[in-house]
């Protein structure tokens, strides 16, 4: 499985990447920064993993971007990421000397939160960092549950949540609509660690963190005290397959469309089924984006683009991110990952609809079992 992801988002990236430049556009990428200086600006404030992702990369950035260029990090956080956002697609010049590294983005995008300006659809694609959620179960509800299919006869318990427009939240609540599992949804919680500590009281019972905090505090905890076990983990995917992410290959769950098919016998074809597909790609895939000004040269996009395949061999990138984050991060740049951007960030009028309506917690039942396509 590993392998294959490599092909996908790591092979496939230098090829796409570096057979498309022409000698001389190649040259040009290899010497855009010469001599000038690359800012890195992280849309969330310092201290967060935003942060600290955005600023593992820049202290490697600078070796690896041709011509050398110095490079800093800024941070300009403020409306869930939106204040960094909206002055990159803005204001900034368009010389490709400042590169964002944001989160949150293509989820605010496709829900039309009128927070983000429209002109962050027309920001340049480098890369997308994919990351990827694991749902987690008490053991002791409704009389016990012993592996992950158990969940399947249970029902009216509480699923916890930051807020009804999360795409964290949103994954989660559409799985088990998809799977028919009835749960009641409590959103409000402040932190992630505020609502870990609610399912730890047994004030809910299902929980969806990211996968480095499930590894560095649910793991070693409640699933290590049997009180918890992992229900499924976000799948990744590229627009035409489901596959599993290497930060699981350890992880002793299955991916959320493999866990279906095993419960149901196939991945279901309705407006639910496609809604949750866009909120996880755009959740999951473009969880962080890495992005130019509007109009910013595409020699500037190609050479962070060159730059990021060759730091993704570098042992010092690997060893620091393992110390720093505790996990390497992959970075998705081909033209076809590109194309998929536009897509999740600009769906169309019928799915943002949905998806808005879902986020607002005004899902019918009729969505919630959308028939099946002819």
């Amino acid at each position: 499985m590993r392998s294959l992801i490599a092909r996908r988002f790591g092979v496939a990236l230098t090829a796409g990447l570096l057979a498309g430049l022409s000698s001389l556009g190649a040259a040009r990428a290899d010497t855009f920064y010469q001599g000038k200086q690359l800012v890195v600006l992280v849309n969330f404030a310092q201290g967060g993993p935003t942060d600290a992702e955005g600023r593992l990369v820049a202290r490697h950035l600078s070796r690896h971007v041709g011509g050398n260029p110095t490079v800093v990090v800024h941070n300009m956080s403020g409306s869930n990421g939106a204040v960094g956002a909206n002055w990159l697609a803005n204001a900034a010049a368009p010389d490709g000397l400042i590169l964002g590294y944001f989160t949150g983005i293509a989820s605010m995008r496709a829900l039309a939160d009128p927070i983000l300006s429209p002109n962050v659809a027309k920001l340049g694609f480098a890369a997308a960092g994919p990351g990827i959620g694991v749902a987690y179960v008490r053991s002791d509800i409704g009389g016990g549950i012993k592996k992950p299919g158990d969940i399947l006869s249970k029902s009216d318990f509480w699923v916890g949540g930051l807020r009804a427009d999360s795409d964290r939240d949103m994954r989660l609540r559409m799985q088990l609509d998809l799977l028919g599992v009835k749960h009641n949804y409590q959103p409000g919680f402040a932190t992630m660690a505020d609502a870990r500590q609610a399912f730890q009281r047994g004030e809910i019972q299902v929980l969806i963190e990211p996968i480095t905090a499930y590894r560095a505090a649910i793991e070693p905890g409640p699933v290590a005290n049997k009180q918890a076990l992992p229900l499924w983990l976000d799948p990744l995917d590229d627009g035409d397959a489901f596959t599993r992410s290497p930060e699981a290959d350890n992880l002793a769950a299955l991916t959320f469309t493999d866990f279906m098919i095993q419960a149901k016998g196939a991945l279901p074809k309705s407006e639910l089924f496609d809604a949750w597909r866009l909120v996880n790609q755009m959740g999951t895939l473009f969880q962080r984006i890495l992005v130019l000004a509007p109009g910013s040269p595409q020699p500037a996009i190609e050479s962070v683009q060159k730059a990021l395949v060759k730091m993704a061999d570098d042992p010092a990138f690997k060893e620091d991110a393992l110390k720093s984050i505790k996990l390497v991060p992959s970075y998705v740049g081909d033209a076809r990952t590109a194309v998929l951007f536009r897509q999740v960030v600009e769906p169309t009028p019928a799915m943002k609809a949905l998806v808005r309506r879902y986020a607002d917690g005004g899902k019918s039942e009729a969505e919630a079992n959308a028939p099946t396509k002819p």
